[in-house]
């Protein structure tokens, strides 16, 4: 899809499946063609855990967007809970302090799991705020 110029925009567990022996990533409602004026790109939609940090700073989202919402699902498969919490207020906005700040390395160890040193090189790469 990245080649395509294409972003998925709601990669989450609920939207993995198992199919013939391969896994498959479905739904493709909110899938959209990046435009070549990245002003353009400037959208939230999806799930609010899965939130990149493009997307909670209101920036132009890119192909890495769905990296970051990959890396969320791996994280959730891999510790059995999200990297980040997104709370709602009284009216229904949502706060993305625990994206922003990059809170998942304090969850980690809060589980009392040990990760190795490459699995914990791929969530810092995965979840590194753009440049």
């Amino acid at each position: 899809m990245s080649r395509c110029r294409y972003v998925h925009l709601d990669i989450k567990l609920e939207n993995c499946y198992y199919n013939l022996g391969k896994p498959m990533i479905g739904d493709f409602g909110l899938a959209r063609l990046l435009n070549k004026d990245a002003q353009k790109n400037r959208i939230m939609c999806g799930t609010a855990t899965y939130y990149s940090i493009e997307m909670v700073n209101r920036h132009s989202i890119n192909t890495k967007t769905d990296v970051w919402s990959a890396g969320v699902l791996f994280y959730e498969l891999v510790f059995m809970s999200s990297p980040f919490e997104v709370k709602k207020d009284t009216v229904g906005h949502h706060d993305f302090t625990e994206i922003k700040n990059g809170n998942y390395l304090a969850k980690i160890q809060e589980s009392g799991k040990v990760p190795s040193n490459d699995l914990l090189d791929v969530f810092k790469k995965t979840f590194c705020p753009p440049a």
